[in-house]
């Protein structure tokens, strides 16, 4: 605990305070020792409150933080599910392109094959 936050109290000022005022020397000593006492105490209560209130708020903020970086840690995560997801579409659009491509071809080819056999019978039947 630090006295940053004491009360200033100039003990002998008040003495003589006291005593201008008319109170004998020894009973203003005595008023002055307890006033130093008591305000003593009540800045020690104070540090106290100030340590407390010091590591309440620490721990608080700690909170903060770590809430803070699990929704991050979360929103990254989301994020990166999202890219892969992405990738899976892109990838499987890819994968579907290609096997469009391969059955335009073997269309073709059959079409082109069938359409041989149509001319093949046409001739044959002509021939008859």
């Amino acid at each position: 605990m630090s006295n940053a936050h004491a009360i200033a109290f100039d003990a002998q000022e008040s003495i003589e305070q006291l005593k201008t005022c008319g109170v004998p020397d020894k009973q203003a000593k005595g008023h002055v020792k307890l006033l130093t006492t008591v305000i003593s105490r009540m800045d020690q209560q104070v540090e106290i409150r100030i340590d407390e209130l010091a590591a309440k708020r620490e721990h608080h903020t700690e909170d903060q933080l770590e809430t803070l970086a699990d929704r991050n840690e979360q929103e990254i995560k989301v994020r990166f599910d999202g890219l892969a997801t992405r990738q899976e579409l892109l990838t499987t659009k890819q994968e579907l392109d290609y096997r469009i491509k391969e059955l335009e071809i073997s269309l073709k080819r059959d079409i082109k094959e069938l359409d041989t056999r149509v001319s093949t019978l046409e001739a044959n039947l002509r021939q008859r």
